[in-house]
């Protein structure tokens, strides 16, 4: 049981490290939204640099 707790422990810290790729999917779809309603027009690049 001590096992059992540890994996899904450290497998919960690696999903909090690693989003899955829904979640980064949905993180780009929410930036695009975000820049398509925003009076300033936010390139990509412009947001990550």
């Amino acid at each position: 049981m001590l096992q059992v707790a540890s994996l899904s422990e450290s497998s919960q810290l690696q999903e909090a490290k690693f989003p899955s790729d829904r979640e980064i999917l949905r993180f780009i779809a929410g930036r695009t939204e975000h820049a398509r309603t925003s009076p300033v027009q936010r390139t990509p690049w412009q947001l990550y640099k």
